[in-house]
């Protein structure tokens, strides 16, 4: 919204009350987005990990009580 587009869903625009145009806040906003981004894609991929690890060297079930039954 501080960079002046407001969130859209569908061709519905969503204005943000008390958010006007502001460089300086979309710059903010941009990097604080990028760096959450990237944090949560290190968590997912850290856990996806732990999961293999436990999985493959520690020969436990813990990978295997996490997926649908299915799978295993």
């Amino acid at each position: 919204t501080a960079a002046g587009k407001p969130p859209h869903l569908k061709g519905q625009t969503f204005p943000m009350p008390g958010i006007t145009a502001n460089k300086a806040l979309a710059g903010v906003a941009a990097n604080i987005h990028l760096v959450l981004a990237w944090v949560l894609i290190s968590l997912v991929s850290l856990h996806i990990l732990a999961a293999l690890k436990h999985h493959i060297i520690d020969k436990d079930n813990v990978l295997k009580r996490m997926l649908p039954e299915r799978w295993t």
